[in-house]
């Protein structure tokens, strides 16, 4: 049952997930970004907190992937995905436009 779901999504199953994975990408795109500016304002060495932040950050990813995985009906998997990498492949081929003009 759960293998159908997974494999055959409603269209508001895409939709959700495709969402719910942006969502994700952009707050681990901004708690990066925090993560790191305060580092180099600090300067601080501290590498506990840089590992706990490391690994919270790594949780926010897997969110929506396990939540697609535990409810289908409501969440693809796949589009969660692709969400996740949104943020990264728009900077990928922002970096790749301007290359092409240079």
């Amino acid at each position: 049952m759960y293998r159908d779901l997974i494999l055959h999504p409603g269209p508001w199953a895409l939709l959700c997930g495709l969402v719910v994975g942006i969502a994700a990408s952009l707050v681990h795109y901004r708690l990066v970004e925090y993560s790191i500016r305060s580092v180099i304002e600090r300067q601080n060495k501290a590498m506990a907190s840089l590992l706990a932040g490391a690994m919270l950050r790594i949780a926010l990813l897997a969110m929506p992937l396990l939540a697609g995985m535990i409810i289908p009906r409501y969440l693809s998997v796949f589009t969660a995905f692709l969400g996740l990498m949104s943020v990264k492949l728009y900077l990928f081929f922002r970096e790749m436009i301007k290359l092409r003009r240079r």
